[in-house]
């Protein structure tokens, strides 16, 4: 028996083979890179409460007015039934970035953030975010009497009584 050498191409062997290693490495960059999504989109979102926290605080100095915004379970909104107006110049909307990416907002703040005139905030709380294809949960207190806000890491269950003294600063 002679053995013939083939000058011509790969055998169907080796192709399946290449196309399944190919298969199992893009799998991998897939799952690897969802996660990473699902963290940017929590980081994403608690950036954007403080952002809103302190535009809040600015619409409140400017205006010399008291002012004030919901919090919802789907984010921070104009508050426009409240007793006190809506911080108006407040400008930053999270709610169609949690409504469509798949974070969760835990939180203790009674409903309202509200802005005294010097831009104190008048209320106080914990928000936790979360995603169910990530284990990071981004957190931000809102600690009173001054209103200071400050970010962190949630290191325990957002679903069981929530605590700021599980809001971790970041590593």
């Amino acid at each position: 028996m002679t053995h013939r050498s083939c000058d011509g191409g790969f055998s169907l062997l080796e192709c399946l083979l290449a196309i399944t290693l190919l298969a199992i490495l893009s799998s991998v960059v897939v799952v690897h890179t969802g996660g990473d999504r699902a963290r940017q989109q929590l980081a994403a979102a608690a950036q954007r409460l403080q952002v809103a926290i302190d535009r809040g605080r600015l619409s409140a100095m400017h205006r010399q007015q008291a002012c004030a915004l919901r919090l919802t379970d789907v984010g921070l909104q104009p508050d426009g039934a409240g007793a006190l107006p809506s911080c108006q110049s407040s400008g930053v909307d999270i709610v169609e970035p949690l409504a469509t990416s798949g974070v969760s907002l835990h939180t203790n703040v009674s409903g309202l953030l509200r802005f005294s005139t010097n831009g104190l905030l008048l209320d106080g709380g914990l928000v936790v975010f979360s995603h169910p294809a990530s284990q990071h949960r981004p957190c931000v207190v809102v600690s009173l009497p001054l209103g200071v806000t400050r970010q962190g890491v949630y290191g325990a269950d957002p679903a069981a009584q929530l605590s700021s003294s599980h809001c971790l600063p970041r590593s």
